[in-house]
């Protein structure tokens, strides 16, 4: 295996007795960061996502009930709540022995050695591995890992599920060389490596994509925020205010709202101090 190192990880205190959600990190010694303890609050602030969310839920409930199920993709927009949107409805299932395991690009090359890991050391859990904020072309090795993955003998294991986010639709860099033939390019056929990146979303039974909040969801979800973290009542004032702060970053993701609130709640108690 390219990562010995893991084989020495499974001999020390069992992380995945106490934690749900574990980061693999291959720039720590053991691989393993854990991110939430269990019972903790969980803090997700994701509106007009309801449907999206049922979809998810329906399928994980056939996953963590042993009948068959579908990988899934989540595409959109930065700061749209796709990671956030994964986190909320797999903790629902924490108590069924679910445990989140969530990948950052770099660490993608560890997929293959830490399933192969998983599968033959803790088989009385199900894994839940999310692939976040992914994009790839056909030569590195994150895309290399993934579709072994997808392509290969895990795809039919009964306790993994794989779940990837990406702010890109089709997960790949799309560029004007895989698709003219006149640019200057080593691939015989740019055709067919295009052909060969797309497939590679076609791994994934279920897509979701999240599109930007219209403004009437964003202002709402500004209120929904402002009334949460502090006791301002939204208004006339407020709404230009997060209408203009959403423009000037040409956004009206969960993200902005927050960010928005954030600024207006702090600037407004520290005014009043």
């Amino acid at each position: 295996m390219k990562y010995k190192i893991l084989k020495s990880l499974f001999k020390q205190e069992d992380i995945f007795e106490h934690y749900f959600a574990i980061k693999v990190n291959k720039d720590i010694k053991n691989l393993f960061l854990p991110l939430e303890k269990k019972n903790n609050k969980n803090e997700l602030f994701l509106h007009g996502l309801h449907d999206y969310e049922r979809q998810i839920n329906d399928n994980l409930q056939q996953f963590i009930n042993g009948y068959t199920f579908n990988n899934l993709l989540i595409t959109g927009a930065i700061g749209c709540g796709k990671t956030s949107l994964i986190k909320k409805t797999a903790k629902k299932y924490e108590n069924h022995n679910l445990k989140l395991i969530i990948f950052n690009k770099k660490d993608i090359p560890l997929l293959e050695d830490v399933i192969y890991e998983l599968k033959n050391k803790h088989l009385n859990y199900k894994f839940l591995i999310m692939l976040d904020d992914i994009s790839f072309d056909s030569s590195n090795d994150i895309y290399q890992s993934t579709k072994s993955v997808l392509e290969g003998t895990y795809d039919s294991i009964e306790n993994f599920m794989i779940c990837a986010t990406s702010n890109r639709r089709h997960l790949t860099k799309e560029i004007i060389s895989n698709n003219s033939p006149d640019s200057d390019v080593e691939e015989i056929h740019p055709s067919d490596l295009n052909s060969d990146l797309l497939s590679l979303y076609d791994r994934f039974g279920i897509h979701i994509h999240l599109y930007q909040n219209n403004q009437k969801a964003y202002l709402e979800l500004v209120n929904k925020l402002l009334t949460n973290m502090s006791d301002f009542n939204f208004n006339a004032e407020i709404e230009r205010m997060a209408l203009n702060w959403s423009i000037k970053r040409a956004s009206r993701s969960g993200r902005t709202a927050k960010q928005f609130v954030n600024d207006y709640v702090g600037k407004s108690k520290l005014k009043f101090k």
